[in-house]
């Protein structure tokens, strides 16, 4: 049995064997219903049998007036066309063969729902008339100089690729990926980190340390160091830090600084000052140098302590401003009379820091000499001691800075 493949774009198609029809998708909008065969062609046309039952044919009505019988075994699906599609089939007989023809067509189909026979018409306008302008435009071209361009073809040919909706060029695509695959082994690691910590306080308490201390990722220092702020038995934030200490990551060693400087237990500031000696962090160096100039005595004290583990004699002018501090501190006023507060100036001798008077609590400024600091340039400069007095450090200082002098003349 034979049909013919009947488009509007070549009416004059001769006629198909079936055989060769079954195997071929045709390249024209559908016309008729679609019997997808299980051979993986395809056969259209109108069903004439659509009231039996059961279904043992397909007695189909082809649009060269053919006809062709099929087995229900042979169809592998019925596709019935629209009323959409035969008022289509309807009207392309009568269509002009031009380009205003298949613009009009094409603006039916759009309003009709029938996307694919209004791109078939449009791309036809094209071939008769390249220069139609609404039907380039609906088929989303653009003008670039004197010339039609489609805006994706543009921007694929200026090099950006197509991701998610956007164009983007292809290093932001491999930029965005990277982080999107960091984000979720850092959601994956903090899943893990926090089972584990779970199982130390159960049965698996060992086996939860153990795979703590097996974490080698560096995509894990996020998660530790939130673990490690947030934890509150002393162990198990030494657990933290001796992990956060084997990861080469600038987050570790941002969490072992504050460690350094804000944990409330002596044993877990020393670890994590340890781990940052250990792995020769010198990028906490400018960052405990700065946290000398902190309000905070007690956190200047503790940067002064690391500094002097870490041994980076950049560190000794910084330290030498800072070996007595004035800091304000509420006092009470006692039986009502003046009162007067002595300390350590900033030149070493013992001043008046503040007054207070009887009858409510006062504020006075206070100089305080911190212990700390001055253990730590005794440290740093192997045992040269000048006690508090800045003066004798800073002249100390400059002469360990001069260069060694040298005569120029022969007769030396």
């Amino acid at each position: 049995m034979e049909r013919t493949a009947v488009c509007p774009r070549v009416p004059w198609l001769p006629a198909l064997s079936l055989a060769v029809l079954t195997a071929a998708l045709i390249p024209c909008p559908a016309r008729g219903d679609q019997f997808v065969l299980e051979t993986g062609g395809r056969i259209e046309g109108d069903l004439l049998n659509p009231d039996q039952q059961p279904r043992e044919t397909f007695v189909v009505r082809t649009a060269a007036g053919g006809q062709v019988t099929l087995q229900a075994g042979q169809v592998r699906q019925w596709v019935p066309q629209s009323p959409e599609q035969k008022r289509y089939e309807a009207l392309l007989p009568r269509m002009p063969q031009t380009a205003e023809g298949n613009w009009t067509m094409a603006q039916w189909c759009q309003k009709q729902g029938l996307m694919e026979q209004a791109d078939f018409h449009m791309q036809e306008v094209l071939r008769l008339d390249p220069d139609h302008e609404p039907a380039r435009r609906a088929l989303g071209f653009g003008r670039v100089g004197d010339q039609w361009v489609q805006p994706d073809q543009w921007m694929r040919d200026r090099g950006f690729v197509r991701h998610q909706g956007a164009w983007r060029l292809p290093q932001e695509v491999r930029l965005e990926t990277a982080r999107r695959e960091q984000e979720l082994a850092e959601k994956q690691w903090k899943q893990n980190l926090k089972m584990w910590r779970g199982w130390l306080d159960g049965r698996r308490s060992a086996e939860g340390a153990a795979e703590i201390r097996q974490v080698r990722d560096p995509l894990a220092a996020a998660a530790l160091a939130e673990l490690l702020s947030a934890e509150s038995v002393v162990s198990v934030r030494q657990l933290y830090v001796e992990a956060l200490g084997r990861l080469e990551s600038e987050l570790a060693v941002a969490a072992l600084i504050r460690g350094a400087l804000e944990d409330g237990h002596a044993e877990v500031r020393m670890a994590c000052v340890e781990e940052l000696q250990a792995r020769h962090a010198a990028a906490a160096v400018p960052v405990l140098i700065q946290a000398l100039s902190s309000t905070d005595n007690v956190r200047m004290n503790r940067a002064a302590v690391a500094l002097a583990h870490l041994g980076d004699a950049s560190a000794i002018l910084p330290l030498v401003e800072v070996l007595t501090t004035k800091h304000r501190a509420v006092v009470s006023g006692g039986s009502g009379q003046m009162g007067a507060t002595f300390a350590r100036g900033s030149d070493g001798n013992p001043g008046m820091s503040g007054f207070s008077f009887g009858g409510g609590q006062k504020v006075q400024e206070q100089t305080v000499a911190n212990r700390a600091v001055l253990d730590a340039l005794i440290s740093l400069t192997g045992g040269a001691n000048f006690q508090y007095d800045r003066e004798q450090w800073r002249r100390w200082y400059a002469g360990q800075q001069q260069p060694a002098q040298f005569s120029l003349r022969r007769d030396e």
